[in-house]
């Protein structure tokens, strides 16, 4: 007998996430667009990769041809140190795709980076990695609040991916390819309230398509 099968399992408890507004992302951008410095920050909104991902980029894994970043690698700081790893999933492992205006502006950063195909896409001003901590309270919670933003995370530029991207009817599938998450059923878990959301707006179109 397993004198553990009526005990209660503990629930899973998951943290709010605040999720910039279609209106709130725009200004986000425009702001973005207009500092170098914020380049990266684009890339976070756009593409929806965690900051350990992009964080550790580099020059070669843009394809300026294709218009696609390659995820390989995460960057973690343990014990005081930098340290590049490999991603801890297969499909965290990816090739995505970047919005054409984010393209021509990694082309032209790439450019400044003196054709050092290993050179950190984002770097310090020591030309080192860049501290996640430093880049919230140096370049990000600034950012928000020249918007007008209420306090949110740099992770929420993830979730804010997911689910405009949800909204807009990409399909979940390549949503949670994009995101790099172990399954379609784990996306559809956190971002399920997104498709609720929007069934009555399918409905709506698909009535208007059969009935009108």
């Amino acid at each position: 007998e397993n004198p553990a099968v009526e005990m209660p399992l503990p629930r899973i408890e998951r943290s709010e996430f605040r999720i910039l507004t279609a209106d709130e992302a725009q200004r986000f951008v425009s702001l973005c667009r207009k500092d170098a410095q914020c380049l990266v920050l684009l890339v976070a909104l756009t593409t929806g990769l965690r900051p350990s991902e992009y964080l550790a980029l580099r020059a070669k894994d843009f394809d300026p041809r294709r218009s696609t970043l390659t995820v390989v690698r995460t960057l973690e700081r343990a014990k005081g140190q930098w340290k590049f790893a490999e991603t801890k999933r297969p499909r965290s492992r990816r090739t995505i795709a970047v919005p054409p205006e984010v393209a021509d502006l990694l082309r032209a950063r790439i450019a400044s980076l003196e054709q050092q195909p290993d050179r950190l896409l984002f770097e310090s001003s020591t030309r080192g990695p860049i501290h996640e901590r430093n880049l919230v309270q140096r370049v990000f919670k600034p950012l928000i609040a020249r918007v007008g933003l209420a306090d949110m995370r740099l992770y929420d530029l993830r979730h804010t991916f997911a689910t405009l991207s949800l909204c807009e009817g990409v399909p979940a599938r390549l949503v949670s390819e994009q995101l790099g998450h172990a399954s379609v059923a784990f996306t559809l878990e956190v971002y399920g309230h997104v498709l609720e959301e929007s069934r009555s707006v399918g409905t709506e179109r698909l009535s208007e398509l059969l009935f009108r």
